[in-house]
């Protein structure tokens, strides 16, 4: 395929899936996290992926203030994974 074919831009991984959108949209947290953690790194667990989800959506606090946005990013989730490590 060449570099520019549709589905081959490398800021495809970083955009949300059909999914991830699906499960924002009907308020399905668990689900949601769940799609997020399988689009982002293999070694990124369903627990980082929901507490980013979360924080996404303004359910629990954030501890560094971070730009407003309707979907939790896998930088999100690798970001709390960092918190938890430390």
């Amino acid at each position: 395929m060449p570099p520019d074919a549709p589905g081959t831009h490398s800021d495809d991984a970083d955009k949300p899936t059909l999914r991830q959108k699906l499960h924002a949209a009907t308020g399905d947290r668990d689900a949601e996290a769940q799609a997020l953690a399988e689009r982002a790194d293999e070694d990124l667990g369903e627990d980082e992926a929901e507490v980013a989800v979360r924080r996404a959506h303004g359910d629990i606090p954030s501890p560094k203030p971070s730009p407003p946005s309707e979907l939790a990013s896998p930088q999100d989730a690798d970001a709390v994974r960092d918190e938890e490590s430390q």
